[in-house]
């Protein structure tokens, strides 16, 4: 598992792991809100010298917007597509195995986001069964593009 130390919030400025799940026990435990935890990531490659990621974890209250977190880090190694997609996917899993059991199996079911494409012509396609098998194989829901808006938009804000 890798260490998820270091998250940002437009709200809350810099918090650690566990300050973000009091936010979210805080945010799920409400019985008058609906409030779905989806993570997501995405990458982009910084001038064939290595890879930033983001992580980002978004609270989402149906019909009333959300926040989110997000936390950045950077492989100093270029990466071919494919493989950053499942790295993308692989830190969205392990981001969500290790909230899962902070947070019990009694909260709220986690969604991954994904950020390939379920169109045949897009890049990112020849990723979707490794993503989509490594995403529901660890127990969690997978969306991906173009429903992937964590993944798609809220982590790409940050990359």
């Amino acid at each position: 598992m890798r260490d998820f130390d270091k998250f940002q919030s437009e709200t809350y400025g810099e918090l650690d792991f566990d300050q973000v799940v009091a936010k979210i026990e805080a945010a799920t435990s409400s019985a008058s809100e609906i409030c779905k935890v989806i993570i997501g990531s995405d990458s982009h490659p910084e001038n064939h010298h290595g890879v930033r990621f983001v992580t980002a974890i978004a609270l989402v209250k149906e019909g009333r917007g959300g926040i989110y977190f997000w936390m950045p880090r950077y492989y100093n190694f270029s990466m071919a597509l494919d493989q950053r997609m499942i790295e993308e996917a692989w830190l969205s899993v392990d981001c969500a195995m290790q909230l899962r059991d902070q947070l019990g199996h009694d909260n709220p079911q986690i969604e991954i986001h994904a950020d390939v494409s379920s169109r045949a012509d897009a890049r990112s396609f020849s990723s979707l069964s490794q993503v989509k098998g490594l995403i529901t194989g660890s127990g969690f829901i997978g969306i991906v593009k173009p429903d992937a808006f964590v993944a798609s938009k809220v982590a790409d804000r940050h990359t």
